[in-house]
């Protein structure tokens, strides 16, 4: 907990994150990372103690410098808190989600950062527990987290393109149908409306020719989701 309520203060996250200590800024953060990483294996009265421990992450993700910190390239730490998404502690299950929420706000760099540090395995972590897939995330907080994340993502042109990419209108729709929560709901929804907003295929009007199939497989996914928005209102 120390941990926690220390980086909750700008001063004390920059403190962690070393900001302009040359040749060692981060040092601690990295640490911070492989002891979360590995404390999977720990037994489990330590991991109960070690719960809020990805707090921090949350709490330096809040700032520029730690998403700077956070998303360095080379560094690997989105790839090793990645799979925390699947750890038995909620807790840390709640902190890596929100982290991410956190990444996408930045709209400019982070979201460019997260992508490409994250790569293929970023979308697949942030969908599987929105598609309704099994093992189902039970924590309402990790899928609106996650939902949130998504969102953000689909109203930039890299996240857009991304999770289309994906399949992400597909999952979305199969995890919407038994989905309950009013705040992942929501998110879902908005993520629909913007992706029925775009049009990801040449209309034709410079002169192009309009690839027919790829027309009629854009107007039957946008259908799905149209299908999706449209239960809000029944």
């Amino acid at each position: 907990m120390i941990m926690s309520n220390v980086t909750r203060h700008t001063p004390g996250a920059l403190k962690l994150l070393q900001v302009k200590d040359e040749g060692v800024e981060g040092l601690y953060l990295a640490h911070l990372v492989q002891f979360i990483a590995n404390s999977e294996r720990a037994s489990e009265q330590q991991r109960r103690e070690l719960r809020h421990l990805g707090n921090a992450m949350v709490n330096v993700s809040l700032l520029p410098e730690g998403r700077d910190v956070l998303l360095a390239p080379g560094t690997g730490h989105l790839t090793q808190l990645l799979p925390q998404l699947k750890s038995k502690c909620v807790e840390r299950r709640i902190a890596v989600a929100t982290m991410l929420k956190n990444c996408c706000m930045d709209k400019s760099i982070g979201v460019e950062k997260l992508l490409a540090e994250g790569g293929t395995q970023l979308l697949s972590t942030l969908l599987q527990p929105l598609s309704g897939t099994q093992p189902r995330e039970h924590c309402v907080e990790v899928r609106q987290a996650l939902a949130e994340a998504v969102q953000l993502l689909a109203a930039t042109e890299l996240g857009f393109d991304k999770l289309w990419t994906a399949g992400a209108p597909e999952l979305l729709r199969a995890g919407y149908t038994d989905e309950e929560a009013p705040g992942v709901c929501e998110a879902m929804e908005a993520t629909a409306e913007l992706f029925m907003s775009h049009s990801l295929f040449d209309n034709g009007d410079d002169g192009e020719e309009v690839n027919e199939e790829a027309v009629l497989e854009e107007d039957r996914k946008l259908a799905e989701l149209a299908n999706l928005t449209i239960q809000t209102s029944l």
